[in-house]
């Protein structure tokens, strides 16, 4: 469960990050992000959700998965 800095004033931001991050690291992987967004999809389109998702901006600066910063940029 990540915690809220002082630059983070939004509990809603928190609560919804909070959804995505699974295991509690303060970071969301590719894997928790699909588990919640679409639990019954087949695996073609989780790929195609993963290719959706990771063309985004802001999804990754480098290490793979989201962190709070790079989920309110």
């Amino acid at each position: 469960m990540v915690e809220v800095d002082s630059d983070i004033e939004d509990d809603f931001e928190v609560a919804g990050f909070n959804y995505f991050d699974l295991d509690g690291d303060g970071s969301i992987t590719m894997k928790e992000l699909i588990t919640k967004l679409n639990p019954l999809a087949s695996i073609s389109e989780k790929e195609e959700l993963e290719v959706s998702i990771s063309s985004a901006p802001n999804f990754d600066l480098g290490d793979g998965n989201i962190n709070m910063r790079e989920m309110i940029a």
